[in-house]
This record gives C-alpha cells, structure tokens and sequence, in this order.
C-alpha cells in the first residue's frame, strides 16, 4: 500500500522495485493506516498499487479530494537494481528450496543474467508495466513533489527528513546479502550487449539520479 495515514501526516511512499521499499512499507505500517490495496476501484493500473507511479497515485487522490503531506522514494544503481531482480526471481533456486511445482517451472524457465536482462528490457520497451513495473526506468515513477533518496546513503538522508517532517520511524540499513548460497557459485558477468542496452535504455536514471555508467 503506498499511501500511509498517521495522525499527523498523509505520506505517500512510491515504492520503486528492488530498492528496500517492503522494509519501508512494513516500517510505515506500524505508525500508520495504509491506504489503496491491490482491490481498489481506482486503480486502473495492471501492475497493481505495490508499484505505482507518483502521477498514478496524484490522479487517484485528486478524485478523493486527499492531499499529500509528504511524498518520498528510494532509488537504487540501476545495475545494482536489476542483479537484485534476477537473484529474486530465481530465488528458490538460488536459496535452495527447490520444492513443488512451482520451483520445477523456475528451472524449466531459467535463463541466465544477460539473457534474462534482454528478454525483460525488451518486453517492458512494449508493455511499460511488465512484471509489475519491475523494469520500469526509476525516473517514470517520480514527478517535482517527490523528494528523493538513495538505496546507497543507507537511509541517513532520509531519517534525517523524517524527523524534520516529524514521521516517527528510524529507519535501518541491513547490508546481509540475501541472494541465497548457490548464488556464490553463479557470479554475474556482464557483457559488452547487456551493458550497452542497460545504459541506452536507462540513460535517464544515471542521468538524473548521478549514477555513473560502465
């Protein structure tokens, strides 16, 4: 839910994929209501609300006449970003747990790095909102009224705001790698191709967001 309302501010957390947003949203839950669920009439978005846009959820507050207090969200090193994806989407085989149905058809769909980053880049150039906007470029999701963090300042940025904003959470960073044991023996290699076409297709992220290119 990406809309929190305490009893002093209305906050909307624009949760952008692989960029710690569930620990963020688990934090604000505790402190607040949260607001627009997956089965809300005004969401027209096939991605759900997890991962909406910041003009996505500006358009369905307006029609409720709900006004924002504060508006916030994390972005993450695009590279950084989309290894995190590919260890998630593999990860019962990458922890281990290859039981049930569901682990033999990740198997049966694996591709490696490169081709899987192809493949996704591809499909979201055609469908903006494939797999729940996971491959969505970060600038898409924020407009001028959203302040914006780093995954990388490890939250020291953004605890600072929400004390000065007096939105009572601290925020932890956890640096435990949570890719799963056989990931150590699947290094990621990237080639020239994948680099090249992250780089074409996420030129405005690195742009925007000072991230520097490979």
């Amino acid at each position: 839910m990406p809309v929190f309302f305490t009893n002093k501010k209305y906050i909307s957390y624009i949760h952008i994929p692989k960029a710690g947003g569930s620990y963020i949203e688990n934090k604000l839950s505790k402190i607040g209501y949260g607001f627009l669920d997956n089965k809300f009439s005004e969401n027209q978005s096939s991605a759900g609300t997890v991962h909406l846009t910041s003009s996505e959820i500006s358009n369905i507050l307006d029609k409720l006449n709900i006004k924002i207090d504060f508006e916030f969200t994390i972005v993450r090193n695009p590279y950084q970003k989309l290894e995190s994806k590919y260890f998630y989407n593999y990860e019962r085989i990458f922890k281990g747990s290859l039981i049930g149905y569901k682990s033999i058809n990740d198997l049966k769909s694996f591709m490696t790095f490169n081709k899987y980053l192809k493949f996704s880049i591809e499909k979201t150039k055609k469908f903006r909102e494939y797999d729940g906007n996971h491959f969505k470029p970060q600038n898409e999701f924020v407009t001028n009224q959203t302040k914006i963090f780093k995954y990388e300042d490890k939250y020291q940025k953004l605890n600072q705001e929400l004390r000065e904003n007096d939105i009572n959470i601290t925020l932890n960073y956890n640096s435990k790698n949570s890719r799963g044991i056989f990931s150590k023996l699947y290094p990621i290699k990237w080639n020239r191709e994948t680099l090249d076409l992250v780089n074409n297709f996420y030129k405005e992220d690195f742009v925007k967001f000072d991230y520097k290119m490979i």
